[in-house]
């Protein structure tokens, strides 16, 4: 096997952009909200305020971000109990395969 090294670089690059993505998200979920708390009592301008129509894609957004947390906090969750109550006797079965019983593969 020839290992030059590819595998690691790609993993590195996949953990650079995880925690691009990350802050990322947590800077865009700390922008919307201080907009929405400082444009609150704006001076609006009717139905077409433009200000109005941000703070509600910022809401929007808040929202839609914290029901996945919300999710991705729950599977977890239930991963962590399947994970607990699961017994650990189970890691060392084999499965049969050819080898395992000894079969002959010559023509």
């Amino acid at each position: 096997m020839n290992y030059n090294g590819a595998a690691e670089k790609q993993n590195n690059l996949r953990r650079v952009i995880a925690v691009f993505v990350a802050v990322a998200l947590s800077f865009t979920m700390l922008f919307s909200t201080i907009y929405i708390v400082k444009e609150q009592h704006h001076e609006c301008h009717g139905a077409e305020c433009p200000i109005c129509h941000n703070i509600a894609r910022c809401e929007r957004f808040l929202n839609q971000i914290s029901t996945g947390i919300i999710h991705l906090a729950i599977s977890v969750v239930a991963v962590m109990i399947v994970s607990i109550i699961l017994p650990k006797g189970n890691e060392n079965i084999s499965h049969p395969t050819l080898v395992s019983f000894k079969v002959r593969l010559d023509n």
